[in-house]
């Protein structure tokens, strides 16, 4: 005949902590298979964005990493411990913002998203109803790219002005180079295919030479990242005094709206 029950276990086997510790086991596992779930959809949402310089606008990939470690980390010392006690504060709060930032970088990125479409239904360039003004399309796409546009001058033909009036005000201040290499920088931005950015180009035009380097810099970079080849005499427009230079720099300057406007348009349709 087995002995009757010690006191001690007749206490254990209505012991409150034990009831308590089996409500906090099963609440632990429901919040790690929460979360799991919810930094596997977010880790899938970071590597697989079809824009990941915008994700980076919003957050850092670095900051990124290090708050979805921190959260990991704290599943793995509630697991570690069996659950016992239940969450701790400091733990449900690293849990509460994680999910927070998420909900912030989510709304951050519909509000990039609405600014970017009503951009979009500015470009009047997407139509096709240009026959017989393209230098005015690829204008108006330029305008629409430009960092700081309301400074670009208008157009006026190289080839419609005396010799005495050269270079206009549209060579003359793109025969820098400064402006073309930001608007080819921004563009890159807008495109899905974000590579190819020219990463140095001067300020201090004092020696014309650095104009000149500007605009290799530019002719090279339209080379790699858009694939199209621009013939440029680039000390003829560089003197200001050349006029089929300048007219050939005219020339470049609307082959590469055109073959950037056409890539970009492309990209919308997809």
């Amino acid at each position: 005949m087995s002995p009757p029950p010690s006191p001690a276990s007749k206490v254990d086997a209505a012991s409150p902590v034990s009831t308590s510790q089996g409500w906090y086991e099963i609440q632990g596992m429901h919040v790690l298979d929460i979360i799991t779930l919810a930094i596997r959809a977010a880790k899938i949402y970071y590597t697989a964005h079809n824009q990941p310089a915008r994700l980076a606008s919003i957050k850092s990939e670095r900051k990124i990493r290090a708050e979805l470690l921190s959260v990991m980390e704290v599943l793995k010392r509630m697991a570690t411990r069996n659950f016992s006690h239940g969450m701790r504060t400091e733990e449900r709060e690293t849990i509460e913002n994680w999910v927070e930032g998420v909900h912030d970088m989510l709304k951050q990125e519909e509000a990039i998203e609405e600014a970017e479409q009503k951009q979009r239904a500015s470009w009047t360039w997407l139509d096709n109803s240009w026959e017989g003004k393209e230098i005015e399309r690829e204008y108006a796409f330029m305008k629409s790219m430009d960092p700081d546009s309301s400074t670009l001058p208008e157009f006026t033909p190289t080839s419609s002005v005396s010799d005495n009036s050269l270079p206009t005000a549209f060579v003359s201040d793109l025969k820098t180079g400064l402006r073309l290499v930001m608007l080819h920088n921004s563009v890159v931005k807008k495109s899905k295919r974000q590579f190819g950015a020219i990463d140095k180009w001067h300020t201090d035009f004092a020696k014309p030479y650095r104009c000149a380097e500007n605009l290799r810099f530019w002719i090279k970079a339209a080379e790699l990242r858009w694939e199209v080849i621009l013939k440029v005499d680039v000390m003829g427009v560089v003197t200001g005094t050349d006029k089929i230079a300048m007219q050939g720099f005219e020339d470049a300057i609307w082959k590469w709206c055109k073959k950037v406007r056409e890539e970009i348009s492309g990209e919308m349709k997809l």
